[in-house]
């Protein structure tokens, strides 16, 4: 897989570890691990977020922490029971995106279901020192999402996107958006690109209620801004 690394992890154990200037990262231990994201709050400090996945057992995200002494501390992130239905089978979260704004504060979002449910995203939160996991809230009726990317311009304040499937007979995805602002997770409807399927994949946040995200829809590449509270759509140009 482009852009994947493996390694392995240990359980809750802190070990020396790599410095930021020596590449690549890799943590001691006996599970399989793929890195999917990575934060950098200082110059010299990251959180990468991956995937865990014991010999016998769920896979579940994990987060890595390189200081600036060269040490790295595994966090094993919970998975939060769904509110919704959850069919029968080990229950997975498989891990998406981290931002990181402070040393004292991040947040992942990942998917979580079983083996052939994997369509509730939840979000891990990095505050006071320890992490905390909830399944985030959807639009009235939309029975299942999927979140790609986060970022948080300041602590306690992010924005996640992606999309979700609507209760109508159309079957096309629609444009999703998270934000989590004064303690509290909100989902919000944002307008569509065109009509078919819209699919946010990226979003970056200047400042607070200053955002852009971009995805891809059955009309092409679009945009989508984020300034005086309000989400207003447009068109990219298409790759030559």
């Amino acid at each position: 897989m482009l852009g994947s690394v493996t390694t392995s992890v240990a359980h809750g154990v802190t070990s020396p570890g790599p410095t930021l200037s020596r590449l690549p990262w890799t943590v001691p231990g006996p599970d399989s691990v793929v890195y999917r994201s990575v934060s950098c709050p200082t110059v010299d400090r990251c959180v990468v977020l991956a995937d865990s996945t014991p010999a016998f057992g769920p896979t579940i995200p994990i987060a890595v922490t390189i200081a600036p002494n060269g040490t790295s501390t595994t966090a094993r992130l919970t998975v939060p029971p769904l509110t919704t239905a959850d069919p029968t089978g080990v229950r997975h979260a498989y891990a998406t995106a981290i931002s990181c704004p402070t040393t004292n504060f991040c947040a992942a979002i990942a998917d979580s279901g079983t083996e052939s449910y994997r369509s509730r995203p939840i979000a891990e939160v990095l505050s006071g020192g320890s992490w905390t996991a909830l399944e985030l809230p959807l639009p009235a009726g939309a029975p299942l999402a999927t979140l790609t990317s986060i970022s948080c311009p300041a602590a306690g304040v992010c924005v996640a996107v992606g999309s979700y499937y609507p209760p109508t007979s159309t079957g096309a995805s629609a444009n999703l958006v998270e934000t989590l602002t004064g303690g509290r997770w909100s989902a919000r409807r944002v307008p569509n690109a065109a009509v078919g399927d819209n699919s946010l994949a990226a979003v970056s946040c200047a400042a607070v209620g200053s955002c852009v995200a971009v995805g891809t829809g059955s009309h092409g590449p679009y945009a989508l801004r984020l300034a005086s509270g309000d989400w207003t759509p447009g068109a990219l140009p298409a790759p030559p």
